[in-house]
């Protein structure tokens, strides 16, 4: 029910552990940023301190006002907030992270549209990590 083939698989012991490989896996610079927005999984905030301690990573948080009455109700702040950034700051997007389901409070995220909007205004620089661990058996994922 998800579109992939068996092999391209990983299973982990939680979400949790699964963010925490992949953002500590990055070949973090001091200066980079990272894109999360408010309705971010609760452990990102945690993940993102520890960032900024251990490489000087700066966190760009996009506040989202709720409730959702559509597609814009995200992308429109995530643009906005990375077209504010100084074209230096833009290149300094590292990586934008995303879920497909939020779980507080509980949308869907466009999340094909967030990272074309990530890569548009980052000149393809940026990398964006979607988790979809909320997603699995209540989204068609392919």
């Amino acid at each position: 029910f998800i579109g992939a083939r068996a092999e391209d698989l990983v299973f982990l012991d939680n979400a949790s552990g699964g963010l925490n490989a992949v953002l500590r896996s990055v070949a973090w610079r001091k200066g980079d940023i990272l894109l999360l927005t408010a309705a971010a999984y609760a452990v990102m905030p945690n993940t993102a301190a520890w960032l900024k301690q251990r490489y000087g990573v700066r966190t760009l948080r996009v506040e989202i006002a709720y409730p959702v009455i559509g597609p814009e109700t995200y992308l429109d702040p995530v643009r906005r907030a990375l077209t504010q950034l100084t074209p230096e700051e833009r290149a300094q997007v590292r990586l934008a992270v995303f879920d497909h389901v939020s779980s507080y409070p509980p949308a869907v995220l466009p999340v094909t549209e967030l990272a074309r909007c990530v890569k548009a205004e980052t000149a393809g620089r940026a990398l964006v990590l979607l988790d979809g661990a909320h997603a699995l058996g209540q989204l068609r994922i392919d």
